[in-house]
């Protein structure tokens, strides 16, 4: 039964990268050098990153006491691991992990359905 949740995550990441990509290629985004597709709520998940980087402080661009805790650390820490693993794709290291991430829980979703006895 590992095995198949194994090839389920696999295909599963694989459909993930076909449409991701087909995304980016209809929608052609100039920022994040064309590799994840830009939201509004990107500057306040990336901007700590780069200013705890270059200022050392971990805020957005934002006016306010809310610059330091406008969203969890989480994902700009993803992002400032990614920036120190790779000066040149940062952005590129982060989608990776972000598949993988995405694979990971669909193989732990798998096992809880298991563990609990259900059929899938």
């Amino acid at each position: 039964m590992r095995i198949r949740l194994i090839w389920i995550s696999l295909l599963a990441c694989l459909v993930l990268i076909v449409v991701n990509e087909y995304n980016l290629h209809k929608l052609k985004p100039t920022q994040n050098d064309g590799q994840l597709i830009y939201t509004a709520d990107q500057p306040s998940y990336v901007a700590p990153a780069l200013n705890f980087q270059s200022k050392g402080v971990w805020k957005d661009n934002s006016v306010g006491y809310s610059s330091y805790y406008q969203h969890p650390p989480g994902y700009g820490f993803l992002y400032y691991l990614c920036l120190h693993l790779s000066k040149d794709h940062p952005l590129l290291l982060l989608k990776i992990f972000q598949v993988l991430l995405f694979g990971l829980s669909v193989f732990l979703f798998g096992r809880i359905l298991q563990s609990k006895n259900l059929n899938y």
